[in-house]
């Protein structure tokens, strides 16, 4: 190949790239050094230029939040933007930029291991969002006329942990004063304390109602002992289900029962007849469900026949 002609190619070449990393370059760069173009798309969802004047956040720009704060991340946004809203040569459905990061509330918000009073409320955050996203409880903060589906914290939450925890229980802990009214309607703790709350109220996580209800006497009467279930309720409802007190099936229907007991609970009396045929022909993974081998072992090898039964040692591994 001539060498003029070579060194022509290389030369077109050479301009080709760099023609083509400023095409790139360029306004990506733009983007990323003032992305100011949120506005020109979301005008019309009323998402335009700043929060709300309701919002505590008027006055914060758009990628404070949407964006995060690094460097490359302003870049990918930069090229996100440019080549993926301005000019679509790359899809725009990605999430990332609507949902804001937990990273980029903390920018400002960085006192996470203060008590925080606000809304009638007494929060610290590092032990109570322990595991949940920002917003998981303040959905609504900037934006809140766009959230279809607004989520915030919700008295269920805070007690299953405050259980679990030991932590205490009085209202005053948390509850400062009367909450914003602005709350959502919606929720668990808003139907099972509604006008229809005799319905609905079962619902609920019924494990947190003690905190504020004295169950024995505003539960026992209508539902009967045991209500509402502890945590622990599996290894004692049986002698519960048994008493007189109980009211098992206003709100359990046998086949509740029998999906784990397998065989009519309690036992009437032909099944205790009956059993040692059932456990020939079914064998005893039916009994194994509530029972242990010493259960069978107390009565089947410790009991003598006939003249009384000898002592009854402790045998381990029985069931309390």
């Amino acid at each position: 190949m001539d060498p003029k002609l070579q060194a022509r190619i290389v030369r077109w070449a050479a301009w080709l790239i760099v023609i083509a990393f400023l095409a790139l370059a360029v306004p990506v760069g733009v983007f990323t050094a003032a992305p100011i173009w949120c506005a020109s798309c979301h005008e019309e969802q009323d998402l335009a230029g700043q929060p709300s004047g309701s919002s505590a956040h008027e006055g914060v720009a758009c990628v404070s939040c949407h964006v995060g704060p690094t460097l490359t991340e302003r870049v990918s946004f930069g090229y996100y933007q440019a080549f993926g809203m301005m000019v679509t040569l790359v899809s725009t459905h990605d999430t990332r930029i609507s949902r804001v990061q937990d990273s980029a509330c903390v920018r400002c918000h960085d006192d996470l291991g203060t008590i925080t009073e606000a809304g009638g409320l007494r929060v610290r955050h590092d032990v109570c969002a322990e595991g949940s996203r920002c917003t998981s409880c303040h959905s609504t903060v900037a934006h809140p006329e766009a959230i279809s589906w607004p989520t915030t914290y919700a008295m269920e939450k805070c007690l299953s942990c405050h259980g679990a925890r030991e932590a205490s229980q009085n209202c005053e802990s948390c509850h400062t004063g009367r909450l914003d009214r602005r709350l959502p309607r919606t929720g668990t703790f808003p139907i099972t304390h509604g006008p229809n709350w005799r319905r609905t109220h079962g619902m609920g996580e019924m494990s947190t109602c003690a905190a504020c209800h004295d169950t024995d006497s505003f539960c026992t009467p209508c539902h009967g002992s045991g209500v509402p279930h502890t945590p622990r309720f599996v290894s004692v409802h049986g002698p519960i289900s048994s008493s007189s007190e109980a009211q098992c099936t206003s709100c359990h229907k046998q086949s509740f029962c029998d999906e784990c007991h397998v065989y009519e609970m309690p036992h009437p009396l032909e099944f205790t007849l009956e059993h040692s045929a059932i456990v020939a022909e079914e064998g005893e993974g039916g009994c194994a469900t509530c029972h242990v081998q010493a259960d069978c072992v107390n009565c089947h090898e410790l009991h003598v026949h006939p003249g009384g039964a000898g002592p009854l040692s402790p045998i381990r591994g029985a069931r309390p």
